[in-house]
């Protein structure tokens, strides 16, 4: 196991790293991921929990950081921006503002999902894409979609949206504001039916990413497709 002692000595010193997304994860985990220039890291291990995100005051997509980050080793495939991480050593630089944010994910977005994932191994009943384990290059993108449509499904949201190629449907939404904004809305906050309305309005930049393998019922373990963030053309 990688000691703090092994890790301080070995990590490099990343400087303004553009936060691109910040997702629920089961039991109290998140994944965090940003953007240093085209190459993409992730804040992998040790594993960070909303209780040390909320301790820091948050991380939203746009925000600029620093931190100490070492690339691990041997990487499962398709997930090659795992890297260990200091969190004592994570601090908020700067914000960038909408259209900079916007310009940034533009740059290297994709305009298919099979661009960037390859085709998927199986859907699910419901329409859901898993991919195969073990196999690509890359676990996030920015994708370009042409129409995007969110709306709640049970105690979850879900996206339908259009790539170059084709429609995608019912595909996870785990932006971790948009979750806590639907599991506690608080009374000063917008309704979630309102925001999902207004993300859901034309064209847009999709960050989208493959979790970790999971198997279900009497299907293969797959890596699913799911959005972690949504940002409308419109407003970009």
């Amino acid at each position: 196991m990688t000691t703090l002692a092994s890790l301080f000595s070995r990590a490099e010193s990343l400087k303004d790293v553009v936060i691109t997304d910040v997702t629920r994860m089961a039991a109290g985990r998140v994944c965090i991921a940003g953007a240093l220039g085209k190459r993409l890291v992730r804040l992998h291990e040790p594993q960070p929990m909303d209780k040390w995100l909320q301790s820091i005051g948050g991380l939203v997509a746009g925000e600029v950081v620093s931190f100490d980050w070492r690339a691990v080793k041997r990487y499962r495939p398709p997930h090659s921006e795992d890297g260990d991480w200091v969190p004592q050593s994570l601090t908020k630089t700067g914000t960038l503002g909408a259209q900079e944010f916007a310009s940034l994910l533009s740059r290297d977005a994709t305009a298919a999902v099979e661009s960037a994932f390859g085709k998927p191994l199986f859907f699910t009943a419901k329409g859901n894409p898993a991919f195969r384990p073990d196999r690509g290059k890359r676990s996030l993108a920015t994708l370009r979609a042409s129409s995007v449509r969110l709306y709640r499904h049970r105690e979850g949201i879900r996206a339908d949206f259009t790539d170059l190629r084709q429609d995608w449907t019912m595909v996870p939404v785990e932006d971790l504001r948009l979750r806590k904004l639907m599991d506690d809305p608080g009374d000063d906050q917008a309704d979630i039916d309102d925001i999902l309305g207004e993300l859901s309005r034309g064209a847009a930049l999709l960050r989208v990413g493959l979790g970790r393998p999971f198997q279900g019922g009497d299907q293969p373990a797959g890596c699913f497709l799911q959005v972690n963030l949504v940002k409308p053309e419109a407003s970009a």
